[in-house]
């Protein structure tokens, strides 16, 4: 038996996977001897502890929602409004939670106070989010009154899809804040890439407290998510007071105020917008599903996009644990150890992706009726088409975040506004082709731009900082 599992270890694929499981974890725990690793291991332990709570939100909100709600059609309209919200939440934020990690940081490094930094980014960031609120309310409810007349609702309705447009905008800048100070538990439970665990929380709360009393249609639905970013925004204002209260007893310095500075909107926008075509690469699919299919057939594909994100979610959490790192490392000319973690953490995270998706390959209606129910399993093909996507955004690695965080962002946008441009393209004449729509064919659209966006996004972040963020034969160097 001993020489069995010895020759096993000499396999040069079980080798590979042996080392990277041992050098990895060393890195990881090594918290004694090596200061950068054990920053590392508590960005890792706590970027952990909150996506695994959110994955526990944000899958289970689904299939309760899917099973709480009186329709098919109900489930698909307020999966499309949430994606309304998140997509605009982006534009409300005005890249405020990449800036702050950015700022703080820079001035933690040059010795001087955060005061100029964090009231000009507040500033802004106020004015962004009513006005993007105000202008959601208003263009729903004249997209809603030109596309179905027949059908009508009160002007509260899309009031309220505004108000929690702005109130998710102002998370990542609290989020980011609370990162740039390595405040990791703050900063994981305010964002994420669906909102973070305390208005996921609220949300399922608030959607469980309506059914207890009256049918959860879309429109109560919608006062819930509503409710959930409110109480966020002013969780994520309390958590970080006192960054506010250091900036006003510690004032911006004569030289600083010298010293000129690039506005918060030249800086955010550009981060902003990288962010904006991100989420309509990601995104874009599930909304032209809601232009084009039947309410039926939109529920099924919201579905399917749902489950297939629990595939992205080990690359989520290293994302979330990278991120206050990144900037640091390449600030301090860490080059050899930033390339050694983003290279570990692509491994684990491609592994732990491809253990997700091994059942849902091999049984994608079953997976698809325990997790929604019947009437879900038609959507089995879209289903593995969209896991192929989400796949391939893992093996690009954090290469958008390195891009990002250190000052490439002009690059990340035109890669993003190349990859929307093509994914348009291939929706308006597959997509929305009479002939070829389907589910399968928009989902066939995203996995084909996914895998345009990460092989380009990974080259120029090689090329541009000389960090490899992709999985290296397993993680070798």
């Amino acid at each position: 038996m001993a020489r069995s599992l010895g020759a096993v270890r000499k396999v040069p694929i079980v080798r590979n996977i042996t080392t990277v499981r041992l050098t990895f974890a060393q890195r990881f725990m090594a918290a004694e001897t090596n200061q950068p690793d054990a920053s590392f291991r508590r960005h890792g332990l706590w970027a952990l502890a909150g996506r695994l709570i959110n994955i526990a939100l944000v899958a289970g909100s689904a299939f309760v929602f899917a099973r709480v709600m009186p329709s098919k059609a109900d489930f698909g309209t307020f999966s499309y409004l949430q994606a309304v919200v998140t997509f605009l939440g982006i534009v409300a934020g005005v890249g405020s939670g990449t800036v702050a990690i950015r700022w703080v940081t820079e001035a933690r490094h040059g010795r001087t106070s955060i005061a100029q930094p964090l009231k000009r980014i507040a500033r802004t960031l106020s004015v962004a989010a009513l006005v993007v609120g105000l202008i959601t309310g208003i263009g729903l409810s004249i997209w809603q009154n030109a596309t179905s007349p027949e059908e009508t609702y009160a002007w509260w309705v899309f009031a309220t899809v505004g108000f929690a447009v702005a109130m998710r905008g102002t998370h990542q800048f609290f989020a980011g804040a609370a990162r740039a100070e390595s405040r990791l538990k703050t900063a994981n439970l305010l964002d994420g890439a669906n909102g973070g665990p305390i208005s996921n929380g609220l949300l399922l709360l608030g959607i469980l407290t309506t059914a207890c009393i009256v049918t959860v249609s879309w429109q109560r639905a919608v006062i819930s998510l509503a409710l959930a970013n409110l109480v966020a925004a002013a969780v994520g204002i309390w958590l970080v007071r006192d960054l506010f209260r250091e900036s006003a007893a510690k004032p911006t310095s004569p030289d600083e105020e010298d010293t000129p500075s690039p506005s918060m909107l030249a800086v955010g926008v550009p981060v902003a917008a990288a962010s904006l075509l991100v989420f309509l690469v990601e995104q874009l699919d599930l909304l032209f599903a809601g232009w084009t299919l039947a309410e039926d057939a939109l529920a099924e594909y919201s579905a399917a996009k749902r489950i297939s994100f629990i595939l992205r979610m080990p690359f989520a959490m290293v994302n979330m644990a990278v991120t206050g790192i990144i900037t640091k490392r390449f600030i301090a000319g860490e080059h050899a150890s930033l390339q050694s973690l983003l290279s570990g953490t692509a491994t684990v995270s491609i592994i732990a992706s491809l253990l997700c998706a091994l059942p849902l390959f091999i049984a994608p209606q079953t997976m698809l009726w325990l997790g929604f129910g019947n009437g879900y399993q038609q959507a089995a093909t879209t289903m593995c088409i969209l896991l192929v996507g989400q796949l391939v955004i893992v093996l690009g690695g954090s290469c958008q975040q390195l891009l990002i965080l250190t000052k490439h962002e002009g690059v990340a946008l035109k890669v993003n506004s190349g990859a929307a441009a093509l994914l348009i393209v291939l929706l308006v004449s597959f997509g929305g082709n009479a002939k070829f729509s389907s589910s399968e064919m928009i989902a066939l659209c995203f996995t084909l731009t996914t895998l345009f966006r990460a092989c380009v996004m990974w080259w120029f972040a090689r090329r541009l900082t000389e960090i490899n963020t992709a999985p290296s034969k397993l993680g070798a160097r």
